[in-house]
């Protein structure tokens, strides 16, 4: 845990206790000193910088685990059609079992796994908020209260900046979801080909 100036910085900090209480307290009350509200500045952007960097974690991860099963689902498909393409006859239950596989439980896994991602973004970006809420009340001193926490002190690029952790996500959900909707409406057909 960081100590700057009298103000916690870290798990279960003033920044958490601010975040969470409405109106300001006992150790961040209005009559804090300009020190301390610079402190406190300091410390609420450290914290935002570690939820960007968990926000930059969770995507690297997500989006590893995303090629692995793209990798996968190329893999499956192509040994389905070099299985039913050869003159000699394939084994069906595995073809089957490789359908069901590429079909069904990759897209399901690479759902899910996207699902997961946008609701680590999403609790990143809460807390981020709650910082955001906060401050205001904390800092005593009115020029220190209008700090910026924003990208470049911009509402636009504050938000422009949550276009790829949210639209990758998305993005990723609605492709997976479309290769199920694809199975789903032509399986049967798919079944009568492998």
């Amino acid at each position: 845990m960081l100590k700057v100036a009298n103000v916690r910085c870290g798990k279960d900090s003033l920044v958490d206790e601010m975040a969470s209480s409405p109106e300001p307290n006992e150790k961040c009350s209005p009559r804090l000193s300009r020190e301390h509200s610079i402190a406190f500045y300091e410390c609420c952007r450290e914290y935002i910088g570690q939820q960007a960097n968990w926000v930059n974690a969770r995507l690297t991860w997500m989006l590893t685990l995303q090629g692995f099963l793209f990798a996968a689902y190329a893999f499956g498909l192509s040994s389905l059609i070099s299985g039913t393409s050869n003159n000699r006859p394939a084994n069906p239950l595995l073809i089957h079992w490789v359908l069901f596989f590429v079909g069904w439980i990759l897209p399901t896994l690479g759902t899910l796994v996207s699902i997961l991602g946008g609701l680590g973004v999403l609790a990143a970006r809460l807390a981020i908020e709650g910082v955001h809420k906060s401050w205001p009340k904390a800092a005593v001193d009115e020029h220190v209260a209008t700090w910026p926490f924003k990208g470049g002190g911009s509402n636009v690029a504050h938000l422009m900046g949550y276009a790829p952790p949210w639209g990758i996500p998305i993005v990723l959900i609605l492709v997976w979801l479309v290769l199920l909707i694809w199975v789903s409406l032509h399986w049967n057909l798919l079944l009568g080909i492998c």
